[in-house]
């Protein structure tokens, strides 16, 4: 059977679907991911092409895994090359859904298996430690010009507690990959990504 690619922008309030040929714009909630089941059942031999979103796409994956419909959940940084390696978008255009789709028909990604729980708990770690940080580097910066003694003491504690948070979140992800020595890889390839977009097992995306 011929495999046909629907590109899925995943945004918080809402889902873009570009399905043979045409644009459909859903709510991203119980009732637009139901919405999105019935759109895709019209076509056989369906596989959705998706982003990693920092989240926002884990409840539609999960249905479309729960449904049995074949997703891959790809790298931003992998679409947005393609874009503008195919001449469809320049370095600031937003990526949609029908990007997704011709990277689906060109590139024909494997699937996205679902995650284990114990991947799960890695891409939460490792995203909040990542936001954690980088509010910690921020904070730091903003205490360099106060001078009043009452607004330093704030701001002090507000970065002890910063670091003390990064370090359980640490001591979490350690334990973590000794438990699951596989995860260790993994965990190395979120880190490289700015604000950890992608959360799903990059080498199976």
């Amino acid at each position: 059977m011929t495999t046909i690619y629907a590109g899925l922008d995943i945004a918080k309030l809402n889902l873009q679907l570009h399905l043979a040929g045409r644009l459909y714009d859903l709510p991203n909630t119980a009732a637009g991911q139901r919405r999105l089941l019935k759109l895709l059942a019209t076509q056989p031999g369906i596989q959705v092409i998706g982003e990693a979103t920092g989240g926002y796409e884990r409840d539609v994956v999960a249905v479309l895994h729960e449904n049995q419909v074949p997703v891959s959940v790809l790298n931003p940084a992998w679409v947005r090359h393609f874009a503008r390696a195919t001449g469809q978008r320049a370095k600031t255009d937003p990526i949609d859904a029908t990007v997704l789709t011709a990277y689906g028909q060109t590139l024909r990604p494997k699937p996205t298996a679902p995650r284990s729980p114990q991947e799960q708990q890695l891409t939460e770690l490792v995203r909040r430690r990542v936001q954690l940080s980088e509010a910690l580097v921020a904070q730091r910066l903003q205490t360099q010009p106060l001078t009043l003694p009452v607004l330093q003491r704030q701001a002090k504690r507000l970065i002890r507690r910063l670091e003390q948070d990064i370090q359980q979140i640490e001591a979490q992800l350690q334990a973590l990959r000794t438990q699951t020595p596989a995860l260790d890889q993994r965990a190395q390839k979120l880190e490289t990504i700015k604000g950890v977009g992608a959360e799903w097992p990059l080498d199976k995306a």
